[in-house]
């Protein structure tokens, strides 16, 4: 029998090491989605669309597979006196009204004061879009002064409480419907809209945005066909060898 050269044995032994790390800590399923720009004060501000985002994650820590709504603001800082800050946030269940029985702020990062707010909509918002849950700033803050929202480089995540029987499968499948470009099916499913407050100049600019689409998907599919590839290697690797 031939003696395996080093590099196929060290090659097989840390194979075997990866695959059973990845098979122990394959991570939640993912998705993002970022902003689109639907109203507000000034109409050049449809840019920072592309710099506010929304991950939708399971929460493998609870027993029902919760789900994290992490709301993240990349805008640049043209005044570091006025950073630009998400005010607000809200949540339309549509007609997935069974989808959530609660939700709570579990963490954030930097100096952010959310706390639940009335329900009601901002005026930039579709006018079919109504809050089943509301999060945003704890007062009122001048506008020449900082705003203590979710700014630049901070996040906000937010727990959603499944409802009975519901999955995070069932959460992304009300996004997609929300996100719809048919405003009356999109109305139908779960939308997620935010309020920002925005220094252009030395005006602060009000905007708010809705979900748009889909940036990136990294799920479970994606880590078994890793793991189905790191077998065929190995498994090759053992044929040159015999």
């Amino acid at each position: 029998m031939k003696k395996l050269p080093k590099i196929f044995s060290t090659l097989n032994a840390s194979l075997a090491v990866g695959v059973m790390a990845l098979g122990l800590s394959a991570p939640a399923q993912a998705v993002v989605y970022d902003f689109k720009m639907t109203g507000g004060a000034s109409s050049s501000l449809a840019w920072v669309s592309s710099h506010l985002f929304v991950e939708v994650t399971e929460d493998l820590t609870t027993s029902a597979n919760d789900v994290l709504f992490k709301f993240t603001n990349e805008i640049p800082i043209l005044n570091p006196a006025l950073p630009p800050s998400i005010a607000v946030v809200y949540f339309d269940t549509g007609t997935y009204t069974s989808l959530f029985t609660g939700m709570s702020i579990t963490e954030t990062y930097g100096v952010v004061n959310f706390v639940p707010r009335a329900l009601t909509s901002s005026p930039f918002l579709p006018t079919n879009f109504t809050p089943d849950y509301k999060y945003g700033l704890s007062s009122t803050y001048p506008l020449d002064k900082p705003i203590y929202g979710i700014n630049p480089g901070e996040y906000a995540v937010l727990s959603s409480t499944l409802g009975s029987g519901m999955t995070f499968a069932n959460v992304i499948d009300a996004m997609n419907v929300g996100i719809n470009a048919n405003a009356a099916t999109a109305a139908s499913g779960l939308r997620v809209g935010m309020f920002t407050y925005f220094n252009s100049g030395t005006q602060r600019d009000d905007a708010a945005h809705v979900t748009n689409s889909i940036v990136a998907v990294p799920e479970a599919e994606t880590w078994a066909m890793m793991l189905a590839g790191l077998g065929l290697i190995g498994f090759m690797a053992r044929r040159r060898t015999a």
